[in-house]
């Protein structure tokens, strides 16, 4: 039986791949204590919002993470509380990339990659700590499949998660640019050698993610000129 394309033992694999990818995050989570970034993430997502912005503007981040984080301590402040947010986080990566391997190849490509993800000891270290980095990959992922189903003509849908997923990806960490220039690069290549006209659509969602994100333009370019971060330059 399918449905969508998936057939139940598709559905099945997905799902054991999740879970399993859920177990090996939940496991020792709490096993170190907090190190001195991820104390930062707390003290400061534990402040009100002006506050967090204005944190993050004389750090070295955009402050999505922090906010979104902020909304989910209302729940609780406890360690395990704070990393299972970067848990569940790092599921619904694995989740994307099943879909990304999907989309570019097939099913059996989408799970296996997927079952690589959710064993990998780097994925696994950063779902398990209070940073943004796995919410960037997740945001990266999403916009790579995204932009993929967007010059594939496949629907509508993939407009909006694409500027949100990369829109998100530029207000969490300022490495999604790196990202937007393999794109719009690819997209190139596409305009050029394929007969479907996407450009005015291309030109047009680039446009609009750079508009969204002029608001924290000029502290971004304050951030690389001033902070003394080898890594912004």
């Amino acid at each position: 039986m399918k449905s969508n394309g998936f057939t139940n033992n598709t559905y099945l694999a997905a799902i054991s791949i999740l879970l399993l990818s859920y177990i090996l995050r939940v496991i020792g989570l709490t096993s170190e204590s907090l190190w001195i970034d991820e104390g930062y993430s707390l003290a400061l997502a534990t402040c009100n919002i002006k506050e967090i912005i204005r944190g993050t503007a004389a750090d070295q981040h955009p402050p999505l993470y922090y906010l979104l984080l902020h909304l989910w301590l209302l729940g609780g402040q406890s360690v395990f509380f704070l990393r299972y947010f970067s848990v569940l986080i790092g599921v619904l990566g694995v989740a994307s990339v099943i879909l990304l391997g999907r989309s570019l190849l097939d099913q059996k490509t989408g799970l296996m990659t997927g079952f690589l993800l959710a064993c990998s000891p780097m994925h696994i270290w950063y779902s398990q700590e209070a940073r943004m980095y796995i919410l960037l990959s997740l945001q990266t992922t999403l916009s790579v499949y995204s932009f993929w189903r967007l010059i594939n003509g496949k629907d509508r849908a993939p407009f909006y998660t694409y500027f949100l997923s990369t829109l998100g990806a530029l207000y969490t960490h300022y490495f999604a640019v790196f990202i937007l220039i393999f794109e719009n690069l690819i997209a190139l290549g596409w305009m050029i050698n394929s007969k479907k006209k996407i450009v005015i659509k291309w030109v047009g969602i680039q446009l609009l993610i750079f508009a969204a994100f002029v608001p924290w333009l000029p502290i971004a370019l304050y951030q690389a000129r001033y902070h003394h971060m080898k890594w912004l330059s």
